[in-house]
């Protein structure tokens, strides 16, 4: 039973659409990694772009963004039956929890190291491309590609998969695992910007940081550049005890929801039981009220609503929903949390304390909040996008008498509202940061002018970008990958020497701060940029 599961999960996700797209953008992103001179994963000059180190850096770097293909195979695993309302019907069987639980998790994990093979598979196709410079490529080895996989890859994808199944499982939410992954990403980024500033931690991260970049680092930090581009990394010290510990910590997971997980229906929480008891109190007073008995007591509108009217009514729904969603509580304290940490990371320069000035606190409150902002736009366009699909309504609300600007408008300006407030939160724990700091004047109105008002407007470009590409997806995974195809491409394009604005969606010059002369004259650039855009996405 427990292979026939692992198997039947196996062909379900390999005939899924979001393994395909995934492998397609991890072999684009290795084959632009090793066929362009003009980008870099983290190496050295004068390392080949197929050395056992460069493949070894590309291999561990790459299994973090490798969180949101994960998510879609692991965690749609747990989660499918309930969706799709199959469960009672699984939970009739004689299928125990343990046979779903494994046979589910095997087969998410195999496929997810299948797709991950695409990434050294593009490096390898890359590296053969006849424009590529032949200095830049040294011998062709199979142990090369291999044993980077199978001591990065291998240890990293179990883990990751093993944190976002426990998530799903656990809670029984698809949004609760785009929650942790969100959380896994920017949790790894955080760490990594402070080891960064500070080289004291440099031997506890090649322990404890489970992916291993850390442990990588340390353990190559003195090798030569021969021994960069032919020498294979020896599993033994720091980098030994990563990987038992990465491995360690997946099955802790697994250990956990072995012991938590039951088929059987969880008993619903109190808030829940609060909502149900309002609900048919609600009921029950609809039903006190004696039926009307007269023509005249019932109320004939004799014309249909009008579109604004209608645009209103559905603008509450979604900005509702997103509102009052757990996520965005907790996205909220992540950019709270995130922005805190960039910012006390960076406060001194090489041990001398720097003064918290308007400007310096903005630069670092946007210097890491694209990426997130990114996320969480592709979020709640994949959630509110096909919500209406999810629960087989979509095809009730086409046939009415509605628009389809009425529909999908408000989901956009929801989005734009959710951005909002990360964007304020961010602000605000700038804020906060000077005035711990000690700084005498708060610039509010640069908060404003500087930060809150381009960052919405770009944010409002984000979630009409993330709403079109969900539109156009056969599901909203593919909706997400293509998100991500739009920001990786921006990142390489860039590092190509195609940056300019002109066709980089939502891409406008930057702006250089200054608490003496303010954003100066460059401003009017900026702002040329993001109306330019805004009329080309209206």
């Amino acid at each position: 039973m427990l292979l026939g599961i692992t198997g039947f999960e196996i062909r379900y996700q390999l005939r899924n659409p979001v393994f395909w797209v995934a492998v397609a953008i991890f072999f684009l992103m290795g084959f632009g990694i090793s066929a362009s001179e003009n980008v870099s994963v983290g190496t050295p000059g004068g390392v080949h772009e197929n050395a056992p180190n460069a493949l070894a850096v590309t291999t561990a770097v790459f299994s973090l963004f490798y969180v949101f293909v994960v998510t879609a195979f692991v965690a749609n695993a747990i989660i499918r039956d309930d969706a799709s309302g199959f469960a009672p019907i699984v939970r009739t069987t004689r299928v125990t929890s343990n046979q779903i639980l494994i046979g589910r998790f095997v087969g998410g994990l195999i496929v997810a190291w299948l797709g991950y093979l695409a990434l050294p598979v593009g490096v390898w196709a890359g590296s053969i491309m006849p424009w590529v410079d032949p200095e830049r490529i040294g011998p062709q080895a199979i142990s090369y590609y291999a044993w980077p996989f199978l001591i990065f890859a291998i240890p990293n994808i179990f883990l990751i998969c093993a944190v976002l199944f426990a998530v799903a499982t656990l809670l029984r939410s698809m949004m609760a695992a785009y929650v942790g992954a969100i959380t896994l990403v920017m949790g790894y980024l955080i760490t990594s910007n402070v080891v960064g500033q500070k080289p004291e931690y440099r031997e506890a991260a090649a322990r404890w940081e489970p992916l291993g970049t850390g442990a990588l680092s340390q353990t190559t930090r003195y090798w030569t550049q021969s021994e960069l581009n032919s020498r294979l990394l020896d599993l033994s010290g720091a980098l030994l005890f990563n990987r038992i510990f990465a491995v360690l910590l997946g099955f802790g997971f697994l250990a956990l929801i072995l012991w938590r997980f039951s088929l059987t229906e969880r008993a619903p929480s109190k808030r829940k039981l609060r909502r149900l008891a309002k609900r048919q109190a609600r009921e029950e007073a609809v039903a006190a009220v004696p039926a009307a008995t007269g023509g005249n007591d019932i109320l004939v509108r004799d014309s249909k609503p009008s579109r604004a009217t209608q645009f209103m009514t559905r603008l509450r729904v979604e900005v509702r929903q997103v509102l009052t969603s757990p996520g965005l509580i907790v996205l909220t304290l992540l950019a709270v949390g995130f922005t805190g940490l960039v910012l006390w990371v960076a406060r001194s320069t090489y041990g001398t304390p720097d003064h918290p000035t308007v400007a310096a606190t903005i630069t670092g409150v946007t210097g890491g909040s694209t990426l997130f902002l990114i996320m969480i736009a592709a979020f709640y366009g994949g959630e509110l996008v096909w919500r209406e699909r999810d629960r087989k309504v979509n095809e009730l609300i086409d046939s009415t008498a509605v628009p389809g600007w009425v529909m999908t408008v408000p989901k956009m300006i929801a989005i734009f509202l959710v951005l909002l407030i990360v964007n304020v939160a961010a602000a605000l724990t700038g804020i906060v940061y000077e005035v711990v700091q000690g700084a005498r004047t708060i610039g509010v109105p640069q908060y404003i002018g500087w930060f809150i008002i381009p960052g919405a407007i770009n944010g409002l470009l984000i979630a009409i970008l993330a709403v079109f590409l969900q539109i156009l997806s056969p599901n909203k995974y593919v909706g997400w990958g293509l998100l991500f195809v739009w920001f990786v491409a921006g990142v390489f394009l860039s590092n190509m020497g195609y940056g300019n604005p002109l066709y980089n969606y939502a891409g406008s010059p930057n702006v250089p701060l200054s608490d003496f002369v303010g954003q100066g004259s460059f401003w009017i650039g900026q702002a040329v940029f993001l109306f330019y855009w805004l009329c080309f996405a209206a």
